[in-house]
């Protein structure tokens, strides 16, 4: 049977249980109280006789026969002379009568009861249609619509922050009521004696046990009392552990046990207990830990059914669990390293496979038992089935031998990923909660590790619904809302405007920075939230849809400004455990200032120029040491050998070039000028974007036959790396493909009244372009990836019709719809961008399309404005129009003046061609270029 219909089984007949559990125990235990007047006269005497013996026992007589179920025959019936003597034949009050009766009257009670008032917070033209409001003055939607007018009459009411505090406590308590409740969740201490209290041992002690079994009864007595009173740290963690590991297992001795169910399991000796690893290295008070040895305290029973469905979906030996948790580990950012605790997963997770495959659960005596596991237990269990799928996903095989797990059946790729997946959201809902701490490090683990699958399997817009439920349980935690929050005070200049957090900066003062907790608990889960911040910059799809970082509870959130990351990492990344780490740190501390408040256009601009002028200023000094090494290299020199050090210089650089040629949207700003200095940094960047490349590839002595750079880069670093080169090629290749068209559009109007030689240009990108491509294409390692793998077949092929095009040759749709097509048919007659857009969309294969407006641009708007401000700058340089704008500076932009000593014209180009990076400038260029061709030309 699938594992797919198994889980949708066992989900509903378990919630079908449970209610019907409850409803059971509610029935009996309400069925006398619920006596209503509306019966007849005969059954309330002696409802009323029943309830007046229950309130005051007296001496009853005994009856004629004496047995197991006099406690419940003693209810009475209606057709019983007397309440001690029980009707044989109707032994219980008919409880369908007492609840029809019952919910009669409580249905007339509820008319009476006046409803509760709901408080609105949306605006009045929000409400009226129902949909949500995003509680703005005035809100996202009636700007849409231009409701505006109708919005400022009836604003959003936001809560305040006392509503908001009611608010998550009433979630919280209702969560709570409901985890309590639930059978599937949470059961804290197992009282059905015939259930197992540990699986792990065959031959015991049943005197040891029962000893044991009582001190973890007791144990978890005081236990409980301490997660009733909150968290109290006097509380000993020994204490806890002794409680929790005393209701593990018994040892084990040579004589035969006679517990009764000593049957079930196999011989177990020596088995690890599972505990916290680095408990005892912690110091006293540690949050974290001492929450993690509650958690161990916290046991769910799943059923032999269930152990049976997660036992089956294991591989048969732990080697191949260690083999796809590998593949998994070369795959990620190596941040991730820094941030998730891998090695505690592999080693609770080895525990729990042990576990696991030592249940006897092929005896049908065992099938109505049930197996406990700690919170911990299950959780990194969860998170080992996803680990598999993502390792799983990089084996370059369909379909292996059926013995590779328990389950003996013909495996399929797709398949086993899916189960897996699913078997993982199962375990999930055991174990979900959000009240502790410890709680979200587990959601977060989840999340980036299944983020990882979507991402290679290029499944992450389909279901960028994962990441808002993560945000939406986090928020309900404030705990954590109070960890992460960004309390430090502002800081202003003398013209009172928010000052940039961007060391380096003239006349930044120390002194200024801002003090962030020390605690361990702030450095852990602030990088968790640090790595949730940057998702949303990876994937601006999720900006796009809207999501809960912009809410009330998180917009005050820390963001990776340098002084949140030097709390975090050390100075400069200190403390990041490889280099390529601290060189993205590096770059995290630049995307967001101190304040993330701009009051100006002038502040606005200067700040992204500086991010800009800092990111070309990173591996000023690396790259010379470059270029001195493999630029001047003498006619009977030795050769220069690639080295490690010399590829980790070409992935720190990769990571800077593609922050130059992928953001445009902030030149919208600088409308009222041409705004030559990004323009500048841009063209540069995109001419320049594979030299460092082509340079190392050049020495590059590969060991195989046909290896080249790429090959290296997939054997010594991770697998993320490689996504930005392909993501600077396909910027570079849409690039290339309007730059072709704006050429052809000049030719036709017979303008060749250019300010730089585009054409030129064109002619040396292309170039570059197809023999970096080239590379990847022909790779041995690269071309099992894009054949494997869904993101890189799908980028892959883009970049081959993007280079069929501009090659003049039919692309993948063209073929399809003309097999006889031999020549690109180029949509020489358009009559604007617009018109040009939609034909290139139809030579496009759509889901080449959808994936380079969804992941690489969010969406098509933010493709069309980035393809709009490219096609500015081509329209713009290859004709003799003026600039915009007719301030004081006109002229200044009009020349495209830079500073008093740089000029965007032709040979500023040529200087700048054939470096490792584009136009490198500091914060003096941009102060020159702001008082020359910002101030002069807006009214800010």
């Amino acid at each position: 049977m699938d594992i797919r219909t198994i889980t949708e089984e066992s989900v509903t007949g378990q919630s079908e249980s449970t209610k019907s559990t409850e409803k059971t125990k509610a029935s009996q235990a309400n069925q006398l109280e619920r006596l209503e007047p509306d019966l007849a006269s005969n059954q309330q005497s002696q409802y009323a006789n029943i309830l007046q013996q229950q309130q005051q026992p007296q001496p009853q007589p005994s009856p004629p026969s004496s047995n197991g179920n006099d406690k419940i025959s003693n209810q009475g019936s209606t057709e019983s002379p007397s309440p001690y003597y029980p009707n044989p034949q109707k032994p219980q009050i008919n409880s369908d009568e007492v609840a029809n009766s019952y919910n009669s009257d409580h249905e007339a009670h509820n008319l009476n009861k006046p409803k509760r008032q709901r408080r609105s917070y949306s605006c009045g033209p929000c409400k009226m249609l129902k949909i949500k409001c995003d509680l703005q003055i005035p809100c996202t939607s009636c700007k849409k619509f231009k409701r505006v007018n109708r919005c400022l009459l009836q604003p959003p009411q936001p809560p305040s922050q006392e509503e908001l505090s009611k608010i998550k406590e009433r979630k919280k308590r209702t969560m709570h009521k409901r985890l309590k409740t639930s059978n599937d969740i949470v059961h804290a201490f197992n009282d059905n004696q015939n259930s197992i209290p540990s699986l792990l041992s065959s031959i015991q002690s049943s005197t040891k046990l029962l000893e044991q079994h009582s001190r973890s009864f007791l144990d978890h007595g005081v236990n409980q009392q301490l997660q009733r009173s909150g968290s109290n740290d006097n509380y000993s963690s020994s204490h806890i552990r002794q409680s929790h590991f005393s209701s593990l297992q018994p040892e084990t001795n040579n004589s035969l046990s006679t517990h009764p169910i000593s049957h079930i399991t196999s011989n177990y000796d020596g088995q690890a207990q599972t505990k916290f690893s680095v408990e005892n290295a912690q110091p006293q008070g540690d949050l974290i830990n001492t929450l993690l040895s509650r958690d161990y305290q916290k046991t769910i029973e799943l059923s032999m059914v269930d152990v049976k469905r997660i036992k089956r979906l294991l591989p048969s030996k732990f080697e191949a669990i260690e083999r796809l948790f590998q593949l998994y580990i070369k795959t990620i950012n190596p941040v991730f390293l820094d941030t998730q605790d891998h090695d505690e997963i592999m080693r609770v997770g080895r525990i729990v496979y042990e576990k696991l495959v030592s249940i006897d659960d092929e005896n049908v005596k065992n099938l109505s038992k049930s197996v406990e596991f700690n919170f911990v237990e299950l959780r990194n269990l969860s998170l080992i089935f996803l680990i598999l799928a993502s390792g799983f996903l990089f084996e370059k095989v369909d379909n292996i031998s059926c013995n590779f797990l328990f389950d003996l059946r013909t495996i399929y790729k797709d398949d086993l990923i899916e189960d897996w997946v699913k078997i993982a959201k199962f375990i999930k809902l055991k174990v979900l909660s959000y009240e502790s701490l410890t709680d979200l490090i587990y959601l977060m683990d989840w999340y980036f590790i299944i983020k990882n699958l979507y991402t290679y399997d290029n499944t992450i817009i389909e279901n960028y619904l994962e990441f808002n439920n993560l945000l939406n349980y986090l928020v309900l935690n404030n705990d954590f809302i109070a960890l992460i929050e960004d309390i430090g005070a502002e800081v202003s200049s003398q013209d009172n405007t928010p000052q940039p957090q961007a060391e380096g900066r003239p006349n930044y003062d120390e002194t200024r920075r801002r003090a962030y907790p020390k605690s361990r608990e702030f450095r852990v889960l602030g990088k968790y939230w640090i790595q949730l911040r940057m998702i949303e910059l990876e994937f601006t799809f999720f900006q796009y849809k809207g999501s809960m970082l912009v809410s009330n509870q998180l917009k005050n959130s820390i963001v990776p400004h340098a002084d949140v990351l030097d709390s975090m990492y050390g100075p400069n990344g200190a403390f990041a455990n490889s280099p390529l780490t601290r060189h993205q740190v590096a770059i995290w501390s630049l995307y967001y200032t101190r304040s993330g408040q701009s009051t100006s256009i002038r502040r606005i601009v200067k700040d992204y120029l500086e991010l800009y002028s800092n990111a070309s200023l990173l591996l000023k000094d690396d790259l010379k040491q470059v270029e001195a090494k493999f630029n001047n290299v003498g006619e009977y020199g030795p050769e220069p050998q690639v080295t490690i050090r010399d590829v980790e210089t070409l992935l720190k650089n990769q990571q800077i070039l593609l922050l130059f040629v992928r953001w445009l949207s902030f030149i919208r700003i600088e409308s009222n000028y041409f705004p030559s200095l990004r323009y500048s940094s841009f063209l540069t960047t995109m001419m320049n974007l594979n030299n460092h490349f082509n340079l190392l590839d050049e020495y590059y002595k590969g060991e195989g036959k046909g290896d080249n750079l790429v090959d290296f880069v997939l054997s010594k670093f991770a697998l993320h790396f490689i996504k930005s080169f392909l993501q600077c090629l396909t910027y570079q290749a849409l690039f290339l493909i309007f730059l072709k068209y704006a050429l052809l559009q000049s030719s036709r109007r017979n303008n060749f009244a250019f300010k730089i030689r585009l054409d030129e240009i064109y002619q040396q990108v292309l170039s570059s372009f197809q023999l970096t491509l080239n590379k990847f294409v022909v790779s041995p390692k690269m071309k099992e990836y894009y054949t494997y793998i869904p993101v890189f077949r799908v980028n892959v092929s883009f970049l081959i019709d993007a280079n069929h095009v501009l090659k003049e040759e039919p692309t993948t749709m063209q073929q399809q719809r003309d097999v006889d097509s031999r020549k690109h048919k180029a949509p020489f007659e358009f009559q604007d961008l617009t018109d040009l857009m939609y034909q290139l969309k139809s030579e496009c294969n759509p889901e080449h399309w959808e994936f380079l407006t969804d992941v690489y641009f969010g969406s098509k708007d933010n493709f069309f404005r980035y393809v709009e401000k490219v096609w500015d700058l081509f329209e713009f340089l290859l004709s003799d129009a003026p600039t915009p704008g007719d301030g004081p500076g006109a002229q200044l932009t009009k020349d495209m003046v830079i500073t008093n000593t740089l000029k965007f014209n032709d040979e500023f180009v040529n200087h700048h061609k054939d470096k490792l990076m584009g136009l490198v400038f500091d914060h003096n260029d941009v102060d020159e270029y702001m008082k020359l061709n910002t101030e002069p030309n807006i009214d800010d």
